[in-house]
């Protein structure tokens, strides 16, 4: 089992690469590759098992497309042929077509068919709550928080990866969140996910054939299930907000 981590230096913004961490601590004989801005992708001279890309300054999201672009075939090769992706905060936006700033347009990588929009003077954020349905109809709630400048749109948004019961969707017209695309996983949720989420977890392991057993696991299911009766408890006028 092989996690990639591409440019851990520059995609931790909000503690995101705890997502792969704790992942490579749930898979005993799994090892990890960090890719960092000077090195060409593991993924193109072997097998990786699930790429991991967290949350990230628009600056350094720029700079991010422009060392994957030479690689936007192979991207999408990969996305198409069911390798498992775990995007998280404004990172799953690299794989779009693009990302509108004003009068500017950023050529993305165009593995999956959606745009963004940056709105860089209306800073969003919120507690969310939401609901993740997986292929065997079971649904798992989804905790987490949102702090975004930008917001997508487009044909992918309408396979979403999570709906929303509280918060705010991949834009602020949709109850939608996210984009669940095969095994790609893309959301603008911040830091830790799956850590967050130990149920998506278990639920990402068994798709990858793998135990589903969780380190800590009762400490974390604890976790989850207090923060999710808290967001329950408290309701939309809390989970909403802005700056």
């Amino acid at each position: 089992m092989k996690i990639e981590v591409l440019y851990p230096e520059l995609s931790n913004l909000y503690g995101d690469y705890y997502n792969a961490k704790y992942l490579a601590m749930c898979i005993p004989d799994s090892q990890t590759v960090f890719t960092s801005n000077n090195d060409k992708p593991a993924f193109l001279s072997e097998k990786v098992d699930i790429i991991c890309m967290g949350s990230m300054s628009e600056r350094n999201q720029e700079f991010a497309i422009k060392h994957l672009m030479p690689y936007k075939d192979k991207i999408k090769e990969l996305v198409e042929n069911g390798t498992f992706f775990l995007a998280t905060g404004n990172s799953f936006e690299i794989f779009g077509k693009h990302i509108e700033d004003d009068d500017k347009k950023i050529e993305c990588l165009g593995a999956i068919d959606f745009y963004s929009k940056r709105q860089m003077n209306d800073r969003r954020n919120c507690f969310f709550l939401g609901d993740f349905q997986t292929e065997n109809d079971e649904d798992i709630k989804i905790v987490g928080h949102k702090s975004q400048f930008s917001f997508s749109h487009g044909k992918a948004t309408e396979k979403p990866f999570i709906s929303v019961e509280g918060g705010f969707g991949i834009n602020l017209d949709s109850k939608n969140e996210g984009i669940h695309y095969k095994n790609f996983f893309g959301t603008y949720i911040l830091g830790p996910f799956i850590m967050l989420n130990p149920k998506f977890l278990k639920y990402l392991l068994r798709s990858m054939n793998l135990n589903d057993s969780l380190l800590y696991e009762e400490e974390i299911n604890n976790a989850y299930a207090d923060r999710l009766k808290r967001l329950q408890r408290e309701g939309t006028e809390f989970l909403m907000g802005a700056e």
